[in-house]
């Protein structure tokens, strides 16, 4: 069985070619069972890529447009985000 867990709230899982913007590193990834290198770049970071939100949801990869939602419940608010243009408020309400 495949065991791991990774929290992409407000997380990006990486390749180290150098990314547009310059996100902090947080932990490492801890490869269990060599099935995640068939999904999963051997040189993968995580990177924290938003913060400062009181209760997230989400996300969603919205792949036309190359970018991932997620919404703050108490601001009732979805957040997008993408490599070139950083997270921002989507939709409210």
């Amino acid at each position: 069985m495949l065991r791991w867990t990774v929290s992409l709230l407000f997380l990006a899982l990486t390749a180290v070619a150098k990314p547009p913007h310059s996100y902090p590193l947080l932990g490492r990834i801890i490869r269990e069972d060599a099935r995640l290198d068939a999904i999963l770049p051997p040189d993968a970071r995580v990177e924290v890529i938003a913060s400062g939100f009181e209760w997230a949801e989400g996300p969603v990869w919205d792949r036309a447009s190359g970018s991932l939602l997620f919404s703050d419940i108490p601001r009732n608010t979805i957040f997008r985000w993408s490599a070139k243009n950083g997270v921002a408020a989507w939709m409210k309400p």
